[in-house]
């Protein structure tokens, strides 16, 4: 399953990303869950609550925080997140590159586009290389967490078990 968030402040785009989302979820065999944001505050405070995101289509003209400065306050806690910015306006596209953006699609969105920018970040969602840092005789280290198969603890000694 994947949770995406849609963060715009027009109506019909908003229905028209979800819809698009679900459409392509469907037809892909991708289970997507869709919360709607109509300004980047909400959508910042259901973050700053707990909620977790896979993917998060981004407007950059929106009320007093634009898409750029929204994506900025979500790289402060997360890196891991997709995000794509959904906009009618080029000149940003310079500025949004700071946030490290996986996308960029332009209003009003084209169908085939947007699903191929979809199936092509879905397919790296839960691949990014994350890794587990410890310290081991006062050395930093680091190990692959796909490659850890389990921890094993006895007394004050934790060993990794790898692939």
């Amino acid at each position: 399953m994947l949770e995406i968030a849609v963060c715009e402040d027009e109506r019909y785009q908003q229905a028209r990303i979800e819809e698009l989302l679900y459409n392509v979820g469907k037809k892909r065999g991708i289970p997507v869950e869709v919360d709607v944001y109509d300004n980047g505050e909400r959508l910042l405070n259901a973050v700053n609550k707990g909620a977790r995101y896979d993917l998060i289509y981004l407007d950059i003209m929106m009320g007093d925080m634009n898409g750029v400065q929204v994506a900025d306050r979500l790289r402060e806690r997360d890196r891991i997140t997709q995000v794509v910015y959904v906009t009618g306006y080029g000149q940003y596209v310079k500025e949004s590159m700071r946030t490290m953006p996986s996308g960029y699609l332009t209003k009003p969105v084209d169908p085939k586009e947007f699903e191929d920018t979809f199936v092509r970040i879905s397919s790296w969602i839960g691949q990014s290389d994350e890794y587990y840092r410890f310290i081991s005789n006062k050395a930093p280290c680091k190990v692959l967490t796909r490659d850890i198969i389990y921890f094993k603890s006895s007394l004050r000694l934790v060993e990794i078990v790898c692939k």
